[in-house]
């Protein structure tokens, strides 16, 4: 069957063979449909991410019937679903397959024909240098797919973090965070820092009493934050990090 009308999805195909003895039909095979499928990111192709950070990529497909899978890959064909150690696949997680939504109508040979939307999203938490990489998202369906299915990670690593400090009771303490960002004044760029007490409990840091926190862009793709306690006491001790999501 050449070009079949999308009317023709899900009819049942047999064939009858007749002889002097009598006539026997085949088993019947469903015919499946199917247009090509589109692949679209809503936030664009390119995601840049802090070091330690957590990028999100969602992967849009617009189909007809509706796509039923979408799936993740490196660009050497390594499927990301979360487990084992290929790539950032132990940090990675997906969501769900979001029920598909009507996106177009379209008139193909002569007939009316719905084309549906689903969204998958893959979350990797942790980003690490060598995480930047070309990835691919494909669906399972029999079509293929209409456009350039690839997408890039960029990892920006932490350029330097104060090292430890040795002081004594009441002297002032200052810890810096430097990094590299692609919009170190966007409103979603932000810098938290973290002590690990020696109990092994983790709090957040924040501005108050003699703690301050000042955060400032350096250039046009750093930022700068420093931590400052005016007066330490033993109530200061532990392991301070910083983390900068964007």
């Amino acid at each position: 069957i050449n070009d079949p009308p999308p009317s023709y999805n899900g009819n049942a195909i047999y064939c009858n063979v007749a002889n002097s003895d009598g006539t026997v039909m085949s088993d019947t095979a469903t015919l499946t449909v199917q247009t090509a499928v589109d692949i679209t990111f809503p936030e664009g192709r390119l995601y840049v991410v802090a070091e330690g950070g957590t990028v999100e990529i969602n992967c849009s497909a617009t189909g007809s019937p509706a796509p039923t899978e979408i799936n993740f890959f490196t660009f050497n064909g390594v499927l990301l679903d979360g487990t084992g150690t290929d790539g950032p696949n132990e940090r990675v997680t997906l969501s769900d397959l979001t029920d598909p939504t009507l996106a177009r109508t379209e008139t193909i040979s002569g007939e009316a024909v719905d084309f549906f939307l689903v969204t998958r999203t893959l979350t990797i938490t942790d980003a690490m240098v060598e995480d930047s990489a070309t990835y691919v998202c494909s669906t399972t369906t029999m079509a293929v797919s209409t456009g350039d299915n690839g997408f890039s990670i960029e990892v920006e690593p932490i350029l330097s973090i104060t090292d430890a400090l040795l002081l004594e009771l009441q002297d002032p303490a200052v810890m810096s965070c430097l990094a590299a960002v692609a919009s170190p004044e966007s409103d979603s760029t932000t810098v938290t820092w973290w002590r690990a007490d020696p109990d092994g409990s983790v709090s957040q840091v924040t501005s108050m009493g003699d703690t301050n926190i000042n955060t400032m862009s350096v250039g046009t793709d750093q930022l700068m934050s420093n931590l400052t306690i005016e007066m330490v006491d033993v109530s200061h001790n532990g392991t301070y990090t910083c983390n900068l999501t964007t």
